[in-house]
Order: structure tokens, then C-alpha cells, then sequence
């Protein structure tokens, strides 16, 4: 059985002011064209130090727990494809240097295309300050091909028993994460796959540690997560039942997948509670120390490997590139705290989750969950989000942008809907008319078409009035010398919101967009292509106007 340690009383973690940047009193004082400039100057600054190569990192004194703990030991990484994959394989590459190896499990539909995404990985962006640093990085990485949903994990016979005698600590992060993902894929990969995990986990002769990324929405149906084990559900009979009647030729309707989920509401919240339990149970009968690290929403970096760093793949960031490229305007929000949790902040959580369970394993044996997020301790709305990223104009101006980006929202769903249409609708629609009179390729349609899907999957993670409580992480923030705690940051009490937007808009450009961030200088032009946007522009205002006057006649 789980024994939960007492909940950390709040005089122990006095409130602690946000961190100012140097010039913050000054800064407040300024005029909004002024501070633009001011955080431009701030960024252009940070990405300057990024590019060069001739800069020193200063050493500091210290010895850090973290490095001496990992150093020497071989690690077993899944899911190494995604922000956290990579950003986790980096950090332990960079500031674990000692550390013997890391297995990475890499999936390929064909053994000819594993090659080619090896390379792929490898020549990542994510890996370019290393390379300049560390140029042999890939010397301390073993690819190995596998599959989650395949039996044994498809690694061959040599693979599957070089893990079971080297591999020290596993990094169980691979899942299929679309929510609305196929039901077997879900269950093979979530479910399945972390047992498959757990079997090769029990083989392994020197293994220290398994750490499991779950989600901190496996249990959104609990608006307090607490970090306990909740009810999973289903069990593994009702996983192969649901297998299946999924593989059957008319597969699982709409309305008995809904049954079956109850008040899960997808797939993978679904799949990743039901992981959860596999890991809880196993933990009774380990001779090695077994943890759930629940992180909320992922997105961008905030200062490693490079500030804003992020991938097309985040969900997100995606919602917030369609916003920077002008095919969304309004959104529906009731301004209840976003739980969003910075990606480098998050794998440095990992580490050090899995060092303190093994520490706390030696006199309190049992599965640990340590819960990662930002409602409870540094909560931010929607509204706080656009007002901090809209101060910075000069970030926003992309060649690609459709139309100039702007935000309002909308407490009332009827006048959400009404403006989504004559805003972002009408506007779209008549974009790709012209364009195709111009002679250019409509795409104003599917872009929004694109949004719509991220703004559904986003909306019931922003709007549900969760708090995700954390007190074991903190106490592991605690555990950590002063040394770590510069190393590893990974207290978000102390992440400064001001401090991460300035980059956010940034690193989406350059690492999505792959823009230069020397595009939008203050001042700078909006791209305009076709005369369409000045339609969109005046059609849009008389058809917002119109639309004003006639709902706040019905509602007032």
C-alpha cells in the first residue's frame, strides 16, 4: 500500500515574489512601443549569447547529487521522438556527462527506415548547442528498434538481453498521445506497452529505478489532483475485451466506446489511468523503485537547450502558432488557470523524481506518484497568456501569417460562436476566394479547419478549473543542493511567467516556423500579399459591428 507522506504545511513554502529582470522598475514605467523595444532588445540579447560559439561557460563550484547519481549508470529511454524525449535525452547528455550510456527505443513501420530515423533524431535542432560543446554525443547513445505494441517490444533477442543485464533506470515516456487517438493503438501502446515495459523492467538484473510519464489529466474527472494512486478503469480482461471488439470489421461504435469510458473522457486519459494501476500493482512485488510522474500540459522551453525551444509536434504550440498567424481571433475561456508546465522544467522534474524514489524506496517500499504543474502554485489564465505574449509585436510578424494576430475572448458561448464565425469564418472563406482570383493557393480554410481540432482538444484542459497539488515534488525541489537547484531547476514557484513569454513567440517561429528570429524587428512590415486582407479587415469590422448590436439587443 502507498504510505503518503503528511502534506507540507504552507509556512514551510512561504509565497515567493516573482523574479524581476534587471531593468523590471524601469520597464513598468514604459510606454507599450517602449517596452516592445526594451523586451526585443532582452531576447535579441539571449539569442546573440546562443549564437556564440566563442562564448566561456562559466564553471561553478559545487558538486552536483544529480550528475554523481546518474554517473556510471546505463538508462532505458522511450518516446525519445517528442519535446520531452528529446529534451530529456540533451540535458542527460549535457549536464550528465559521466553517465555510461542510454538505450533510446526508436519505432519504425520498416527495418530499412530505422537508419534514416536514427539520423533524424541525432541531427535534431535540439542537439545543436550540444554538438558545439560535445560533437561525440552520439557515442553515448544505443538505438535500438522496437515497438511499444508489439510483443517483447519488438527488440530482437541481442537487444532485449543487453537491457536486461545493463539498463540501470528506465525512462517509460513513449505513449500514443492523440486524444482522440484509435482505440487499439491507445490500449497496445498506453496500456499494453507499459506492461511490456514492466516485464522487461522485472528481467533487468541492475535496475534502480522505473519512472512511467503518465499525465496530469489520466484523472481529470478529479478537480483536485492530489499525488495518490486513484481508481483505474478497466483492468487487463477489459483492455483484451475492448481489443477485440475494436478489431472486429464494424469495430467499437461511437456509443459503446462512450459506455466503456465513462467518465473518462478520451482515450488516452483512459489508457493512461489504466498504465497507471499496471505500475502501482507491480511496485508491490519490485526489487527496484517504481514512480508515476504526472506533468500537465508540456509546452515550450524556457531556457534549455535554447530559450522557447519547441517542436511542430506540440500540441500547444500548434494552438498558439494558428493565433500568431491570424486564423484565430476569439476564444471561449471563462479565466480559469491554463495548467502549463515548461518543457526543460519538466525533464529536469524527471530526473530528479527518480532519484528520490529511489532514496525513499530504501525505507518506504511502494509505487510513488509525483504530480507536475503550475494551477496550484504559479497559476495563469488565457487572459494573463495574451496579454504578456501580445506586448511583444515585433515577435508576432512571420512571413507566413495570414492576418494580423489578435485576441478577444468570450465568456458567453453564443457570442463566442457568432464571433468565431464573422471573425475568423467569413474572413477565411473570402481570403481563399481571392486568393484563388489572384491565382494563388487557397489555404486560409484548411488552416482554420486545423485549429479547430486543437482548440477543441485544448478547451476542456482550459476551462475545467483543475488544481494539481504537488507537495512530494516539492519536497524533492528541497532535497536538492545549491548546486542542483541551479542545474536542475525544477521549482515552479520560482518560474517567472514574464521572463518565459519573452521568448515563447520566438521559439515557435524559429523552431516551427524555421524562421529567423531577425524577421519581426520593431517596426517591421506585415507580410501582405494580396489585397484580400484589407477585405477580410473591413468585412470583418461591419459584420462584428453588425453582429454586436443585434446580440446585445437579444441579451440585454
Amino acid at each position: 500500500m502507498l504510505v503518503e507522506s503528511p502534506e507540507i504545511s504552507q509556512s514551510r513554502f512561504p509565497p515567493r515574489a516573482p523574479r524581476c529582470s534587471p531593468s523590471a522598475a524601469s520597464f513598468a514605467c514604459l510606454s507599450p512601443g517602449a517596452r516592445a523595444a526594451e523586451s526585443m532588445s532582452v531576447v535579441d540579447a539571449i539569442y546573440q549569447r546562443m549564437r556564440d560559439d566563442t562564448e566561456a561557460v562559466a564553471e561553478k563550484k559545487g558538486e552536483s547529487e544529480l550528475a554523481k547519481f546518474y554517473a556510471g549508470l546505463q538508462l532505458f529511454v522511450t518516446g525519445a521522438s517528442d519535446l520531452v524525449g528529446k529534451c530529456l535525452l540533451e540535458k542527460l547528455l549535457r549536464d550528465c556527462p559521466d553517465l555510461e550510456r542510454i538505450y533510446v527505443l526508436v519505432r519504425t513501420k520498416k527495418a530499412e527506415e530505422f537508419q534514416a530515423k536514427c539520423d533524424e533524431l541525432c541531427d535534431d535542432s535540439v542537439f545543436d548547442l550540444l554538438r558545439k560543446s560535445r560533437p561525440d554525443f552520439r557515442s553515448k547513445l544505443s538505438l535500438l528498434r522496437g515497438d511499444l505494441a508489439q510483443d517483447g517490444l519488438g527488440l530482437s533477442e541481442e537487444d532485449y538481453r543487453s537491457l536486461s543485464e545493463n539498463a540501470n533506470v528506465i525512462f517509460h515516456n513513449g505513449a500514443a498521445t492523440r486524444l482522440d487517438e484509435q482505440v487499439s493503438l491507445a490500449l497496445q501502446t498506453n496500456v499494453l506497452g507499459t506492461r511490456r515495459m514492466l516485464e522487461l523492467a522485472r528481467d533487468c538484473k541492475q535496475l534502480k529505478a522505473f519512472l512511467l510519464v503518465s499525465s496530469g489529466f489520466a484523472h481529470c474527472q478529479q478537480r483536485v489532483l492530489e499525488e495518490k494512486f486513484y481508481r483505474s478503469p478497466a483492468d487487463l480482461k477489459t483492455v483484451a475485451d475492448m481489443l477485440e471488439a475494436d478489431a472486429a470489421p464494424s469495430g467499437l461504435t461511437k456509443d459503446a466506446l462512450e459506455m466503456l469510458l465513462g467518465e473518462w473522457p478520451n482515450i488516452f486519459a483512459y489508457s493512461k489511468a489504466t498504465a497507471e494501476e499496471l505500475v502501482r500493482q507491480h511496485a508491490a512485488r519490485s526489487p527496484f523503485a517504481c514512480c508515476v510522474f504526472r506533468p500537465s500540459a508540456v509546452v515550450s522551453s524556457h531556457k534549455e537547450p535554447q530559450p522557447g525551444f519547441v517542436d511542430g509536434k506540440n500540441g500547444p504550440a500548434r494552438f498558439f502558432l494558428k493565433i500568431a498567424m491570424g486564423a484565430v481571433h476569439v476564444i471561449y475561456s471563462v479565466d480559469y488557470p491554463i495548467d502549463l508546465v515548461p518543457a526543460d522544467l519538466s525533464v529536469n522534474a524527471m530526473l530528479v523524481c527518480a532519484w528520490d524514489a529511489v532514496d525513499r524506496w530504501q525505507v518506504e517500499p511502494g509505487a510513488f506518484v509525483y504530480n507536475f504543474g503550475t494551477s496550484q502554485e504559479r497559476p495563469i489564465t488565457m487572459r494573463q497568456i495574451k496579454e504578456k505574449i501580445m506586448d511583444d509585436p515585433g515577435a508576432l510578424v512571420s512571413a507566413k501569417s495570414r492576418r494580423r494576430p489578435y485576441v478577444l475572448f468570450a465568456t458567453n458561448f453564443l457570442l463566442y460562436l457568432a464571433m468565431r464565425l464573422l471573425l475568423d469564418y467569413v474572413p477565411a472563406l473570402v481570403a481563399d476566394l481571392l486568393a484563388v482570383l489572384h491565382g494563388n493557393a487557397p489555404d486560409s480554410w484548411a488552416l482554420l479547419r486545423e485549429s479547430m481540432g486543437d482548440m477543441c482538444r485544448l478547451h476542456r484542459f482550459s476551462s475545467g478549473n483543475w488544481r494539481i497539488r504537488m507537495p512530494e515534488m516539492l519536497k524533492a525541489c528541497e532535497r536538492l543542493n545549491p548546486r542542483d537547484r541551479e542545474l536542475f531547476p525544477c521549482d515552479v514557484r520560482r518560474l517567472d511567467w514574464d521572463d518565459y513569454f519573452l521568448t515563447f513567440w520566438r521559439g515557435i517561429r524559429v523552431n516551427v516556423l524555421k524562421e529567423s528570429y531577425e524577421l519581426g524587428e520593431p517596426g517591421g512590415k506585415w507580410p501582405c500579399k494580396c489585397p484580400c486582407k484589407c477585405v477580410c479587415y473591413g468585412l470583418g469590422l461591419v459584420l462584428a459591428l453588425l453582429a454586436y448590436y443585434l446580440i446585445s439587443g437579444l441579451l440585454f
